[in-house]
């Protein structure tokens, strides 16, 4: 359970629109009242591990309720002394997505698919061609600027990402490793 809300209520596709944009609202108002609270520690380890984590290790209940004042102190203490603990919980989550992420991308070298082994320079190229046929085309502003931000992530992916990548010899996870082991 996250704030009060049992794995029913989030099994989004079997609720209407309404009732799922209550509980989206509901799980971003318990994220917020912790990062206010200056637990965003806290929160990212709840959204890796559940709020039994912190049950078991605090004995504060989040399941039903929002925390009190004396709850947050309390899981304010906790994040100060478990900072060391906590922080390696969500460097293991970040190396886990890296590895994944990584992975993947060996798995399309590999494939006898060219469509696989081309798929992120296709997308730069077509989305430079879009970007090409937007400036002299009318295109609403709104678009054109969606258009330019994707364009700058994948740029970042493309070039900053795997450049990084290969000047650490390994990527993120290789220097995750290094500073948590």
């Amino acid at each position: 359970m996250i704030a009060g809300l049992s794995e029913d209520d989030i099994s989004c596709w079997m609720l209407d629109e309404k009732r799922k944009e209550e509980l989206k609202m509901g799980i971003d108002l318990f994220f917020k009242t912790l990062g206010k609270a200056g637990l965003g520690l806290i929160s990212k380890v709840i959204a890796i591990k559940g709020t039994s984590y912190i049950k078991e290790k605090t004995g504060i209940d989040l399941d039903e309720r929002e925390p009190s004042e004396s709850e947050l102190k309390a899981l304010k203490g906790f994040q100060s002394e478990n900072q060391v603990e906590l922080l390696q919980i969500v460097a293991g989550e970040r190396m886990h997505d890296e590895e994944q992420r990584t992975e993947r991308h060996k798995t399309d070298m590999v494939s006898d698919s060219k469509m696989s082994k081309n798929i992120r320079p296709l997308s730069l190229v077509s989305l430079l061609v879009f970007l090409g046929v937007s400036l002299f085309t009318d295109v609403a502003q709104a678009k054109f600027d969606q258009l330019v931000t994707l364009l700058q992530y994948v740029f970042a992916f493309y070039f900053i990402g795997r450049s990084t990548e290969k000047v650490s010899g390994g990527g993120l996870s290789k220097l995750v490793k290094k500073v948590t082991g």
